[in-house]
């Protein structure tokens, strides 16, 4: 009766462990799933979404549901992703607590700045050589400068004209 009762407190001890290394990983795994999302690219966005849905972490679901939503925001200078619940109430995506202040600006709001600025400048910008659809190659390279001006000084000969 002795052996079988410390043969089931090691299979017990087992069994919380392997709950507790699988709870870890699995945090782990989101908070670089979420490190996909502060990437400047496509791919490592993709990628991203795909890694949050896999996780199996139960935030995800929160996660995925603000993306579609429009309610995942990002902050480049924090190196850090947020997301609002449906009340609006903001929260951190890596520890799913309650951020208190302002949210970092939205993404929709930084693209349509990037619109207006690039409008703004539509008449300025040059380009050495124009490629097929060259007026929307200009007005995107217009729209570039309010993101990225130094790399898009260097792209278009430096005659990118300065905020």
């Amino acid at each position: 009766m002795r052996r079988l009762t410390d043969g089931l407190a090691v299979v017990l001890l087992a069994l919380t462990l392997l709950l507790t290394a699988q709870t870890v990983l699995r945090a782990a795994n989101l908070e670089e799933a979420i490190a996909h999302f502060i990437a400047d690219d496509y791919s490592e966005t993709d990628a991203g979404i795909g890694a949050v849905a896999s996780s199996g972490d139960p935030r995800s679901a929160a996660l995925i549901g603000a993306l579609q939503d429009g309610r995942l925001l990002f902050s480049a200078e924090q190196k850090k992703v947020f997301f609002k619940d449906a009340d609006g109430k903001l929260f951190d995506a890596a520890t799913g607590a309650a951020v208190d202040g302002a949210p970092p600006p939205d993404l929709l709001g930084v693209l349509l700045d990037a619109v207006v600025e690039g409008l703004k400048r539509l008449p300025e910008m040059r380009l050495e050589k124009l490629p097929r659809m060259g007026d929307f190659a200009l007005w995107a390279t217009a729209c570039e400068t309010a993101l990225w001006p130094a790399q898009v000084a260097c792209r278009s000969g430096g005659s990118v004209p300065s905020p």
